[in-house]
């Protein structure tokens, strides 16, 4: 039980560390515009 938490805690903080170090080389704009793509092709392929 106790990993489990661990692991919802750290995935978490880990995606959020990486998203703002992607930020910060290739821009916000594009990290975002990269987070909503991925979001879009995710919800396409549910939907088939």
């Amino acid at each position: 039980m106790p990993l489990l938490f661990l692991t919802f805690l750290v995935v978490p903080l880990l995606e959020i560390y990486l998203l703002i170090e992607i930020g910060s080389v290739i821009g916000a704009v594009w990290t975002v515009a990269g987070v909503v793509g991925t979001a879009v092709v995710g919800a396409a392929l549910v939907r088939r």
